[in-house]
């Protein structure tokens, strides 16, 4: 039997995010053995819905449960509304993974087998990496078009199917972000705020990394050397000036995010090498230095700030 405080909050929490969504997939996903990646508050399995692969991505380690589930349902509010061929669909939720009786707030999503972008590329060296980066754009331009802010877009957090598109995952309840992506006024301004021109940038940084095998401020091993490399105006790559895809993606990559093209510009500069224009649906486990709790909320067009965490590479 469960104490009765307890089994209170659970039937608190799961009335609670019933309200936010009903598609509750309690029995209805079989969870299969083994964690595919974990990180400082949950872990991410694999399972199967309706004969699908599914991710399902837990919380487990959770301090203060109340604020936890606030920030929760607001990140779930607005990733059910989201219908886009490049952001991962939200297939419903579960409150519990091993036992009904101990409670663990859980997302299903689809899984995507080709896994996460830069993990796809060291397979596939010949994919259409053009391809990779409009399917990208093509997703952070329908985000910002509903005024919604990623706020963390790295290779990690992009999957790739078996027809050489992309689409965005959503890394609930992210940290501050992987500095090697960070637009510099998130890292140099004394109330940094991050926003469709702080995307646009870590957007340019990840095309960059697709296109030449190399991440961002490559040549720098140490983190914090790269916060000060911001600092000092130092810019991620140094750009061709006779690459035409490199030429489209410099005004991502404006020192002044006011000098920043939009995402749609974005798209719409680059050629389509989408084939015949239809993607699967997809997601993926984020690799294993995935954080899936932090002092940020980045899937809603409101967010909260918070200091810098330790750094992730």
């Amino acid at each position: 039997m469960l104490p009765d405080d307890e089994e209170s909050l659970v039937q608190d929490v799961t009335e609670r995010l019933l309200r936010v969504d009903p598609r509750k997939l309690n029995d209805r996903v079989v969870v299969m053995s083994g964690n595919q990646a974990w990180g400082a508050f949950g872990e991410i399995h694999k399972g199967t819905y309706n004969t699908n692969k599914v991710c399902i991505k837990t919380f487990k380690r959770i301090d203060d449960v109340g604020k936890f589930i606030e920030r929760l349902i607001r990140e779930m509010r607005v990733w059910r509304k989201l219908t886009h061929a490049h952001i991962v669909e939200l297939l419903g939720w579960m409150s519990y993974l091993e036992s009904k009786e101990k409670l663990c707030p859980s997302l299903v999503s689809h899984w995507c087998d080709e896994g996460d972008v830069r993990t796809f590329l060291r397979r596939r060296r010949d994919a259409d990496r053009r391809a990779l980066i409009r399917g990208i754009a093509n997703g952070l331009a329908y985000l910002h078009s509903q005024e919604i802010i990623h706020g963390d877009i790295k290779p990690e957090v992009t999957v790739s199917n078996s027809r050489e598109s992309a689409c965005i995952v959503r890394k609930m309840l992210s940290t501050f972000g992987t500095f090697r992506y960070l637009a510099p006024e998130v890292i140099v301004d004394e109330k940094p705020t991050r926003d469709e021109k702080s995307d646009v940038w870590a957007f340019g940084c990840t095309a960059l990394e697709i296109l030449r095998d190399a991440r961002p401020y490559s040549s720098i091993t140490n983190d914090f050397a790269i916060i000060k490399a911001i600092g000092f105006g130092k810019p991620p790559f140094t750009l061709s000036s006779t690459d035409p895809t490199e030429i489209l993606l410099a005004p991502c990559l404006k020192p002044n995010p006011n000098d920043r093209t939009e995402m749609q510009s974005v798209l719409k500069s680059l050629p389509n090498h989408s084939g015949n224009g239809q993607f699967d649906y997809c997601s993926a486990a984020p690799s294993s230095d995935v954080h899936i709790s932090g002092p940020t909320l980045q899937f809603s067009a409101s967010h909260e700030e918070g200091s810098l965490p330790n750094p992730a590479s």
